[in-house]
C-alpha cells in the first residue's frame, strides 16, 4: 500500500496511513489513493485542500485582516538580545532516534528524550543541570577584590600590608524566584544562587538553569554555577596597591630614608637585646641541668653499677654451691653407669638421658630377670637425682649470665652520663664567656637609641599612617583602569540574563529577579558603601529579559486522543531568542487569575521545528463558521479555533482577524521549520496572484501550495479556493516586482 504513495509526498502518506486507518483493507486504501489524486487530499492532515487557507499573514492588534504586518516585537525589558557571550554555536540541537521516541510520534506526542532539543547546541544549559531545566538566568557581573576591602584608612591592614581577599560567598539575593501573592515566605522568594564561592581577583557572575517553575508541582528548580568572566588588560588590587606604594615613597624620599634608618636600628635593638635574653636563658638552663639533673643522675648510675657488681658475686657464690651438690648427687649415678666418671663432664641437665623400662615385673622363679629389674631401677633414681642437680646448678649459670647483663648496662649508663657531663660544662663555659660580649654590644645600641626614641617612633608612626591615605586617595584616579571597572561595564557578557518569567508576569507562577547584591565592597575606591556600589554597577548593567508573553487567549482545540472532543483551553505563546525556541503553553484556567491554584494543565509545545502553519474553514472541522488554523508538527498535526466574535479579545473585529493574528504569530516561530521532518513541497515556490493586477500577486512556498488534482500531474500549484492562480493564468506576461522566484519557477 505504501509503494502507492506519490514520492514527493511519501513520509506524510506512509505517518497518515499508519495513524488514520483503525482497520486497513486493500479496498480502504485504495480508495483513499482515488481521492487523493482526484479530490486533492491532504494525508498529512486528512481535509480536502478546499477546505485548506494556507500562508496568509496576520493583521496586528484591532486592525483589519487584509492589512499584512509584522509579528509583534518585544516589550521594553523584553527586547531581543545577543547571545554571542554564550555560544557561537546555533545550531538545531537535533532529535531523539530512541524506541521511546518512536512509540511517542506513534501516539503523536513529542519525545523528552536527553537531548534538550527547545534549545540551541551550544546552549549553556545543553549539557547541565537537570533536563527540565533549560531556562538560562544570570546575575550582575560582579569583581572579587584580591585585597581586603576597609572602611577606614585603618582597617584592612596588618603591620603596614594590606591583607589579602579569600574566597568570597555569592550574596543569596543576586538572583530569586519571587512570587506575588504567595502563601508562605518559602514561595514567595527563593534564592537560586548557592552552594558556591568565587576566588579572588576575579570577574564572576552566577549562571542558573532552572525549569521556570514549569513543573506539576509549579515550584521552582534549578542549578547554579559560577563563571568566570574574562576582561581585557587591567590593573588588579595588587598592581594599583604597587604603583601607588612606589608613587608615595617617591614622594615622600627624606620621611621615608629616616623611617628606614629609624626601623634599621630599632631592629638592631631588638635584635642584640634577644641575643641577650637567649644567652642569660642558655646559661640559666645549663646551670640547672648540670647541678640538678646530670650530678644526681650519676650518682644513680654509679650506685646501680655496685648494686650489679654484689648480684654477678651473689650468683657465681650460688653456682658453685650448685655445682658442689650436683657433684654428690651425681658421683653414685656416673659409677653405676660405667659413663665417664669425672663430673666436669656433665656440661649440662639435658646431657643426662634417664631411661626407664615400659616393664616392671618378671614370671615367677626367674631371679636374674628380678635383679636385672632392680639395677635398672636403682639406676634410674640415681640419674633423676644427678639431672635435678644438673638442672639446678645449669640455673644458676644463667642468672650469671644476667647479672652480668645488667652491669654492663649499668657501667655504660654510666659512662654516657659522665661525657654529657663534661659536654655541658664546656657548652656553658662558652655561653659564660660569650654573655658579657653581648650585653657590651646591647649597652651601646641603647645609647644610641634612647636618645632618639620619641623621634624616631613619630618618624615611623608618620610615614605609616600617611601611606593608607595615600593609598586610599590615589587607588581612586586607577580606578578606571582597574579591573573592578572593566568587570562591571562589560556589556557583552551576558551579564544580568534572564530566560523565562519575570515577577508579576501572566503566568502567575512568579518569575526571576535580578537584583544588585555584590559578594564584596569595592577596594578601589573605599570606603563606599552598598548603595553606592550599585549605583555603578546599574550605570552599566541592568537586568535583561530576552523573552516575553507574545500573546493570550482562548482558544478552541481538538483532543488527539479523542478525536471528537474539543476543549476550551487557555493558550499563552511565549516568546523564543536566538538560543532557545518559542513556546505555546496551555492551560485550563487563566494562570493571571488563577495564580493561587495549582496549575492544571501545562502542556508546551516546542515551535521552531514545526513544519507549517495553516488556516482552515471550521465547517470541515465540525465547527460551524469557526475561523480554524492547524499546526503542521512531525509528530502530530494540532487543531485550534478561535472563539465566536461575541467571545472575542484584543481588540479584534471578528474572529478571522484573531485567527489570523494568531496563525502571524506562529509562523514567525519557525526557526528550524523542517528538521526534522520536511513541510510538504519543501524548497518549492509559486508566484501566484488573485487578480491580474501585479500589485496582487505574492510568494508562496511549502505547506501554502496544493498538489495539483490532475491524475497527470503532482507538481504544486496556488489555492485556486483562496481566490490565487499562477501569474501566467491571470494574463500577466513578466514576473511581477513582488515575485522574486528563481529562474526555474
Amino acid at each position: 500500500l505504501f509503494e502507492l504513495c506519490p514520492a514527493h509526498h511519501l513520509a506524510s502518506c506512509k505517518e497518515e496511513l499508519f495513524h488514520s486507518i483503525a482497520m486497513p483493507t486493500v479496498f480502504v486504501a485504495l480508495g483513499l489513493l482515488i481521492v487523493r489524486h482526484v479530490v486533492g487530499i491532504r494525508f498529512s492532515s486528512g481535509i480536502p485542500n478546499s477546505q485548506l487557507q494556507f500562508g496568509a499573514d496576520a493583521p496586528q492588534v484591532g486592525q483589519d485582516p487584509i492589512a499584512k504586518v509584522a509579528p509583534p516585537t518585544l516589550s521594553e525589558g523584553h527586547k531581543p538580545l545577543n547571545f554571542d557571550f554564550m555560544t557561537t554555536d546555533f545550531q538545531y540541537p537535533g532529535h531523539v532516534q530512541d524506541l521511546e521516541n518512536f512509540i511517542k510520534r506513534r501516539m503523536r506526542e513529542r519525545a523528552i528524550g536527553s537531548i534538550k532539543d527547545e534549545i540551541v547546541r551550544g546552549h549553556f544549559c545543553a549539557k547541565q543541570g537537570q533536563r527540565s531545566e533549560t531556562y538560562y538566568a544570570s546575575s550582575l557581573c560582579y569583581w572579587v577584590p584580591e585585597l581586603v576591602p576597609s572602611s577606614t584608612t585603618a582597617e584592612g591592614v596588618v603591620n603596614g600590608q594590606q591583607q589579602r581577599q579569600k574566597a568570597v560567598a555569592m550574596a543569596p539575593g543576586s538572583v530569586s524566584w519571587q512570587r506575588h501573592g504567595a502563601a508562605s515566605a518559602d514561595d514567595a522568594e527563593q534564592s537560586l544562587c548557592t552552594g558556591w564561592k568565587g576566588g579572588p581577583g576575579k570577574c564572576l557572575k552566577c549562571s542558573i538553569c532552572h525549569n521556570n517553575a514549569l513543573g506539576e508541582s509549579g515550584r521552582i528548580e534549578s542549578s547554579s554555577f559560577v563563571e568566570e568572566v574574562q576582561l581585557p588588560p587591567c590593573l588588579k588590587e595588587t598592581d594599583i596597591e604597587k604603583q601607588c606604594s612606589e608613587a608615595y615613597e617617591a614622594s615622600s624620599m627624606p620621611l621615608r630614608l629616616e623611617d628606614i634608618r629609624c626601623r634599621d636600628l630599632l631592629a638592631r635593638r631588638k635584635a642584640a637585646e634577644k641575643a641577650v635574653r637567649e644567652c642569660t636563658q642558655k646559661v640559666q638552663h645549663l646551670t640547672l641541668r648540670l647541678e640538678r639533673d646530670l650530678e644526681s643522675e650519676l650518682q644513680r648510675a654509679q650506685g646501680n653499677v655496685a648494686s650489679f657488681k654484689a648480684q654477678v658475686e651473689a650468683k657465681k657464690e650460688e653456682e658453685q654451691k650448685s655445682a658442689l651438690r650436683m657433684e654428690s648427687e651425681c658421683h653414685d649415678y656416673l659409677e653405676s653407669s660405667g659413663r665417664v666418671a669425672h663430673i666436669d663432664f656433665i656440661k649440662n641437665a639435658d646431657w643426662l638421658r634417664c631411661k626407664q623400662h615400659q616393664w616392671t615385673s618378671c614370671m615367677d622363679g626367674d631371679a636374674a630377670c628380678q635383679r636385672r629389674i632392680s639395677v635398672e631401677l636403682d639406676l634410674y633414681s640415681k640419674c633423676t637425682q644427678c639431672f635435678i642437680a644438673a638442672t639446678s646448678r645449669d640455673d644458676a649459670r644463667v642468672q650469671i649470665r644476667v647479672a652480668e647483663d645488667m652491669l654492663r648496662d649499668g657501667e655504660s649508663k654510666a659512662q654516657k652520663v659522665q661525657r654529657d657531663i663534661q659536654e655541658i660544662r664546656v657548652e656553658l663555659f662558652q655561653w659564660q664567656h660569650h654573655l658579657p660580649t653581648l650585653q657590651d654590644s646591647l649597652q651601646r645600641i641603647d645609647r644610641e637609641w634612647f636618645p632618639q626614641e620619641e623621634a624616631c617612633q613619630q618618624t615611623m608612626l608618620d610615614y605609616e599612617s600617611g601611606k593608607p591615605e595615600h593609598l586610599r586617595l590615589c587607588a581612586a584616579t586607577l580606578y578606571d583602569q582597574s579591573c573592578e571597572k572593566a568587570c562591571i561595564s562589560q556589556l557583552s557578557a551576558g551579564c544580568g540574563v534572564v530566560e523565562g518569567s519575570s515577577p508579576g508576569d501572566q503566568r502567575g507562577r512568579g518569575g526571576v529577579q535580578v537584583s544588585c547584591s555584590p559578594p564584596q565592597t569595592s577596594w578601589v575606591l573605599a570606603p563606599e558603601t552598598q548603595h553606592l556600589q550599585c549605583n555603578r554597577i546599574l550605570a552599566f548593567q541592568r537586568p535583561v529579559y530576552s523573552q516575553a508573553i507574545l500573546f493570550t487567549g482562548w482558544l478552541w482545540t481538538l483532543s488527539h486522543r479523542r478525536s471528537t472532543a474539543w476543549e476550551k483551553m487557555y493558550f499563552m505563546l511565549e516568546s523564543g531568542d536566538a538560543v532557545r525556541s518559542a513556546t505555546l503553553h496551555q492551560f485550563k484556567k487563566d494562570p493571571s487569575k488563577s495564580s493561587n491554584l495549582p496549575q492544571q494543565v501545562d502542556t508546551a509545545i516546542t515551535l521552531w521545528d514545526a513544519m507549517g502553519v495553516a488556516k482552515v474553514n471550521g465547517n470541515y472541522l465540525k465547527r460551524e463558521n469557526a475561523s480554524c488554523f492547524l499546526v503542521y508538527h512531525f509528530f502530530r498535526t494540532f487543531k485550534f479555533c478561535a472563539p465566536e466574535d461575541a467571545e472575542l479579545y484584543g481588540g479584534f473585529s471578528s474572529s478571522a482577524a484573531l485567527r489570523d493574528y494568531w496563525v502571524a504569530l506562529l509562523k514567525s516561530t519557525f526557526r528550524f521549520k523542517g528538521f526534522v521532518k520536511a513541510s510538504p513541497f519543501e524548497g518549492v515556490s509559486r508566484c501566484c496572484c488573485t487578480s491580474s493586477d501585479p500589485q496582487s500577486c505574492e510568494v508562496l512556498s511549502s505547506v501554502e501550495l496544493y498538489k495539483s488534482r490532475s491524475p497527470f500531474n503532482s507538481a504544486a500549484v496556488c489555492p485556486a479556493d483562496q481566490g490565487y492562480r499562477y501569474y501566467k493564468k491571470r494574463g500577466i506576461a513578466r514576473l511581477p516586482a513582488a515575485c522574486l522566484l528563481p529562474k526555474s519557477m
